[in-house]
């Protein structure tokens, strides 16, 4: 998986440098939109590489429904503690739903 993702992404940083260096853009860049990008796209890697390893061990039937609700979880939880987002009631019920429901899904029987 290592070498398959190093293609995907290494080809995607080219493509990416053939596309922006020749535009007029690159005066608009200052070096913490490059450390950020780096820092994304790291993680972008990395979590690419844990969900496909993942998938050798859980079915893709269980695996995807906890792997979304997990991100959309986080992406809430971090709105609410750094950006101070308000959640709604509907936001909070929609997480439970969810979260019902992967409970429902991972039941035998």
């Amino acid at each position: 998986y290592f070498l398959f993702l190093s293609v995907i992404f290494g080809v995607a940083f080219i493509l990416s440098l053939l596309y922006f260096i020749p535009s007029k853009k690159i005066k608009n860049v200052n070096f913490n939109s490059i450390w950020g990008g780096i820092l994304l796209g790291l993680l972008n890697f990395y979590s690419t590489l844990f969900m496909l390893q993942a998938l050798t061990f859980y079915d893709s039937s269980l695996y995807f429904p906890i792997y979304n609700l997990s991100y959309i979880s986080l992406a809430a939880l971090i709105g609410y503690i750094f950006f101070h987002e308000k959640l709604r009631k509907e936001n909070w019920i929609g997480i439970a739903i969810a979260t019902l429901a992967i409970v429902f899904i991972t039941m035998e029987g």
